[in-house]
């Protein structure tokens, strides 16, 4: 009996390997289907990521949830992942199932000084920081902070000042608005950007929130496609501007250090992480006789958790990051729709005039402003600053016929469930009047439908200093200035889905004094 020669052999190993590898694929990317789940058929390797990058998301979110449903089966190259906007679903994810959902998938190769900050931490990690921060943004707390942010506002009218009569792009100067009163909450720091716009903290923020195309397609493929992040972080390839994070990590860490040697009492976010790190009586995790890695004991014995230094650095950098660009971006959607609806404008200025005059705004009196509340809740339902949110699944989930596996990816598609006409009636008009007292009820699902600051435990700790910080720059910029439409504001905006909201072409309007 004649034995096969080695090519004969060779070739039939990769043949058998090759039908593995691919009944494997296939195996992988029917996996929703199987489980009751509808959705786009994705290619090999790169799921349906190609048709998302190519089309966006906005528009591929509105073909499949149109084609399919509320909920859509797709994979985000090797990643499955399942889009929602069924109200019950969300609800399960995002509230009732909290636990199973509680984690966020994490990009690969990310750096650590984001790792280690509260939006990406995992598990009881993340809750034990959660419940450290908490108390840093109570209302006690947040009084605090009013007279920086007044003192912010008024740069910034005086800079607007200057422009009186002008098209403006106003990005640039309500982004050095926050980025003054957002370095001041949290680290202590004036650096009054508005006057000094080449300010190394400008500089450096500028790099991270503007990434190239090619940082942009890094980010995207390496999320999806796990062996890709892999090979590149062994080559030492990464997207993130590593000299501008190394600014910011030794920046807080310089200021830790010199708050511990100095004793320098001083009211921003540092000083009140450094306080909870320090105060065993706002620790929420006691263990008695568990030893345990990072803790103090307390003259009873009780051992008490708290951040290290990189952990207060580390969220000291998050919540200026997310502060930064987030309330600059409703800001300037805000005053874009100001100047497309001057009978909004008016409304707003009469409820001003009204409740707080020319008195200097403080929590309270912004507090009374019932109207701007309802004109933020709708900017931010017209244009959420993230479009999409994630959440990762622990475990399988069963929600009627359909099973999410564990390690699914829920995407909850802010944008689209915002634009929803059966979640908002006329979705498309831009209505205040909609977050009326009276009217709010008429939307039964409307408490897990307006998703600008996520739901449920996970929701934006600092939501509630970012509306304050919007409404005192709109009490003090409709004191002062009129904005209105001129013939480089673009009408609809053309919208970038990608992180972020962002228009492509910068807002412009023309400033007049009020």
């Amino acid at each position: 009996m004649e034995l096969p020669d080695s090519l004969t052999i060779t070739w039939t190993l990769v043949a058998l390997f090759a039908s593995l590898f691919c009944w494997y694929l296939y195996r992988h990317f029917t996996q929703l289907r199987r489980r009751g789940i509808p959705g786009p058929t994705p290619w090999p390797l790169f799921g349906n990521l190609l048709h998302q990058f190519i089309k966006g998301f906005e528009k591929t979110d509105a073909e499949w949830l149109n084609k399919y449903g509320q909920i859509v089966g797709f994979y985000n190259g090797y990643q499955p992942a399942v889009l929602v906007t069924d109200p019950e679903l969300l609800k399960m994810v995002l509230v009732k199932n909290f636990p199973n959902f509680s984690n966020r998938p994490v990009p690969k190769n990310i750096p650590q000084l984001l790792a280690n900050g509260i939006f990406f931490m995992k598990g009881r990690k993340w809750k034990k920081t959660r419940n450290i921060l908490t108390p840093t943004f109570s209302a006690a707390k947040l009084k605090y902070f009013l007279p920086i942010i007044n003192s912010c506002a008024e740069t910034l009218v005086k800079h607007l000042e200057k422009r009186i009569g002008e098209n403006v792009p106003v990005r640039k100067s309500f982004s050095h608005f926050t980025m003054d009163a957002i370095a001041s909450t949290a680290f202590g720091i004036d650096i009054d950007s508005q006057n000094q716009p080449n300010e190394p903290f400008v500089t450096n923020i500028d790099a991270i929130f503007q990434p190239n195309k090619l940082a942009r397609l890094y980010v995207l493929f390496t999320s999806s496609i796990p062996f890709l992040g892999d090979a590149f972080s062994r080559l030492g390839l990464s997207s993130s501007p590593s000299k501008s994070l190394d600014f910011y990590e030794q920046t807080g860490q310089a200021l830790i250090d010199e708050r511990k040697k100095q004793k320098m009492p001083r009211v921003d976010f540092i000083e009140l992480l450094m306080n909870a790190e320090l105060d065993a009586s706002r620790m929420e995790y006691v263990h008695n006789g568990v030893e345990m890695g990072n803790g103090a004991h307390t003259a009873n014995g009780e051992l008490k958790e708290k951040l290290t230094d990189y952990e207060v650095n580390a969220q000291a950098f998050t919540f200026f990051l997310a502060g930064f660009e987030t309330t600059a971006s409703l800001l300037r959607y805000a005053t874009y729709m100001l100047a497309l609806r001057p009978d909004i404008d008016e409304k707003l200025c009469n409820e001003i005039s009204e409740n707080i005059g020319e008195d200097i705004p403080t929590y309270d009196n912004i507090g009374t402003l019932k109207y701007m509340d309802q004109f933020i809740s709708e900017t931010l339902r017209f244009y959420p600053p993230v479009p999409r949110l994630s959440r990762l699944a622990q475990e399988d989930l069963v929600y009627k016929d359909m099973v999410i596996p564990k390690g699914t990816s829920v995407v909850i598609p802010a944008w689209s469930v915002h634009h929803d006409p059966n979640h908002y009636p006329d979705p498309e008009t831009f209505d205040p009047d909609r977050f009326a007292p009276e009217k709010k009820s008429s939307y039964p699902s409307e408490g897990v439908t307006f998703l600008p600051w996520g739901l449920g435990p996970r929701h934006c700790i600092g939501m509630r200093l970012a509306q304050v910080e919007a409404k005192v720059a709109l009490v003090h910029l409709l004191r002062n200035f009129r904005f209105e439409k001129c013939d480089q504001t673009q009408v609809p905006l053309d919208l970038s889905h990608v992180g972020l909201l962002r228009p492509r072409t910068p807002i412009t309007l023309r400033l007049q004094r009020r």
